[in-house]
């Protein structure tokens, strides 16, 4: 895959991360998820479905029945059964996905979802912002 530095010239850019520690960040990083939803997907679709299907849909074959997140589960045993998971021992408990893959679409969670354009792996660290001499949101 070939990738060109947006503006040309990374001289002025630094990933969003760098502002982790600064006050900064909830502003800029609101105006950039802003631009995402407006910006770079004007056209969305709404949807309201079951949460079991919403993590279907996500996972793909993979949490389909017999695929890799129910392989997991029967090798995991009754520590991926529960409600909660921790994934380290004195880790946050955390709401196990898997439980929305029990009981039937009627009486499951329904939950509103954006459907369209999507970034595989935003985060911090590949999201870059022109700053000359202060943090400048609409150059992401």
């Amino acid at each position: 895959m070939f990738q060109a530095v947006a503006g040309g010239d990374m001289s002025s850019f630094r990933p969003l991360a760098t502002m982790f520690d600064t006050g900064e960040l909830p502003a800029v990083a609101g105006l950039i998820a802003r631009s995402l939803i407006e910006d770079w997907d004007p056209d969305p679709s709404i949807e309201t479905m079951s949460a079991k299907a919403c993590v279907r849909a996500q996972l793909g074959r993979r949490g389909s029945p017999g695929g890799a997140l129910e392989r997991w589960v029967d090798a995991a045993g009754a520590a991926a059964r529960g409600r909660w998971l921790r994934f380290e021992p004195e880790g946050p408990a955390l709401p196990n996905p898997i439980q929305w893959f029990r009981g039937d679409d009627a009486t499951d969670a329904q939950v509103i979802v954006h459907l369209g354009r999507a970034h595989g792996d935003l985060h911090l660290d590949n999201i870059f912002i022109r700053f000359l001499p202060l943090a400048d949101a609409a150059s992401y």
